[in-house]
């Protein structure tokens, strides 16, 4: 329906260049960038071309997240509206890898992830790759506060962070129309508490855990990104990925 109103052109992504709206995209000579036999391959009409294989994108600690796949796949994608050439494509996503936006942080045997986690459904997607990666590692997260947070979100990921996480820690400064007193009300965790900026959260749950635990730092927007990764890298942690 979209397509119908837009003067520009229409370049579907998927992880599975066999689904319907695909093919079917490009029967009508139109023009996609799946996954096929572990490669990022760009396509238009019957042609198809490998840019990069996918073995290339994982990381050693963390595989290759489904987030991090499909922004791959949506960068490629921008370039070839753009008109640049698969070598260049291959280049820009072998040489900047921008489409991750985490990093993971080594402390002695501790691990920490930031990450940007600020809605249900991305904190599930993460809590599924934290499981699979680090089986066997005691959790705690440490999320902030967005301002847009609804009640039923908050209740949504207190519930998921219970389930896996020891402790949960929420960062925030009562900017959001749900004051962090009234989170904590809300969220149902047996061990939750509140800071009032990322260092201070970063430092208390460093000063608690064990010496073998995994530390997920969830910031909901890049300045809280950016802030937790400065203190990572004060602190002379090792970053991993």
């Amino acid at each position: 329906a979209m397509a119908e109103k837009c003067r520009g052109r229409v370049l579907y992504f998927a992880r599975d260049g066999q689904a319907a709206v695909v093919r079917e995209h490009l029967a009508r000579g139109g023009q996609a960038v799946f996954v096929s036999d572990g490669a990022i391959v760009a396509a238009q009409g019957e042609r198809t071309q490998r840019l990069l294989t996918i073995d290339q994108l994982r990381s050693p600690t963390m595989g290759l997240p489904w987030m991090w796949l499909y922004n791959v796949l949506a960068a490629a994608g921008a370039g070839i509206a753009l008109g640049l050439s698969p070598g260049a494509i291959r280049q820009g996503i072998e040489t900047a890898p921008s489409f991750v936006s985490d990093a993971l942080y080594a402390m002695g045997d501790r691990r920490i992830l930031v990450t940007p986690a600020r809605n249900p459904s991305s904190l599930a997607a993460w809590c599924g790759i934290i499981e699979a990666a680090f089986p066997d590692r005691r959790r705690h997260a440490v999320i902030e506060v967005p301002s847009d947070w609804r009640e039923q979100d908050a209740a949504e990921m207190g519930r998921q962070l219970s389930a896996s996480y020891a402790t949960l820690t929420l960062v925030g400064r009562d900017a959001s129309n749900l004051t962090t007193e009234n989170l904590c009300r809300i969220i149902e965790h047996p061990f939750l508490r509140s800071e009032r900026s990322w260092d201070l959260a970063i430092d208390r749950i460093i000063g608690e855990v064990g010496t073998s635990d995994f530390i997920f730092v969830g910031p909901s927007k890049r300045a809280g990104r950016d802030q937790a990764n400065l203190h990572c890298n004060e602190r002379n942690m090792v970053r991993l990925s």
